[in-house]
């Protein structure tokens, strides 16, 4: 309100966030007015502050609002202010839960993220394979410079062991946060086909779902 109820000549002017004081993280806000607007006969007024929301990784801040009233200066002003706590969500990966392949081989798959407070997932990932063994290479194949993507793994099985399950650990960060899942790929060797009987070859398989 203007802080004059009595008096009829004095009345609000205006309400503002001031934009100078803004916290970390937070790029603008403004004042919607769902009261009268400020001006002549508008002595007290009500709305809601809209703000966006730059980067989830700072810890956000107070938003400073200023009161002006067309009283002679000084004063004709006050200001209030309120606390905003940014907070971050890390990205969401959709990965296989388990896999089957071979030693001396090759297990290829994909993973997905997606942020979901809207954050750049980083296009960098890395993988820790446990017990470690091979070599391998994690590339973001889409989605670059946005929230979502997908990654394709390549795991070179050279000197692993077989009839063993291996730990296969990757991770995305969003900035500030990383999420982290787990594959499991259980390794074997394939064995030798009878041309005669197909149902004596080993098969690749692929099983998906949640654990």
């Amino acid at each position: 309100d203007d802080g004059n109820p009595g008096d009829p000549n004095v009345w609000l002017t205006s309400v503002s966030v001031d934009a100078s004081r803004l916290p970390l993280g937070i790029s603008s806000a403004n004042v919607n007015f769902t009261g009268c607007t400020p001006g002549p006969g508008c002595k007290s007024t009500n709305g809601t502050v809209t703000y966006t929301v730059s980067d989830h990784c700072q810890s956000g801040g107070p938003i400073y609002l200023i009161a002006t009233n067309n009283c002679p200066l000084p004063p004709n002003a006050d200001t209030c202010s309120f606390n905003v706590t940014l907070t971050n969500d890390p990205p969401d990966i959709t990965q296989p839960d388990s896999l089957e392949g071979y030693v001396d081989s090759v297990v290829s798959y994909t993973f997905t993220g997606d942020d979901p407070d809207g954050d750049v997932i980083l296009d960098q990932a890395s993988l820790t394979i446990q017990p470690s063994c091979g070599s391998y290479s994690v590339q973001r194949i889409s989605g670059s410079g946005t929230s979502s993507g997908t990654w394709q793994v390549t795991w070179q099985t050279t000197d692993c062991q077989d009839s063993i399950t291996y730990t296969v650990v990757h991770d995305l960060t969003d900035g500030c946060d990383t999420s982290y899942c787990t594959t499991y790929v259980h390794l074997s060797r394939p064995r030798e086909c009878d041309d005669n009987d197909p149902f004596e070859c080993d098969t690749l398989w692929v099983e998906c779902g949640n654990m």
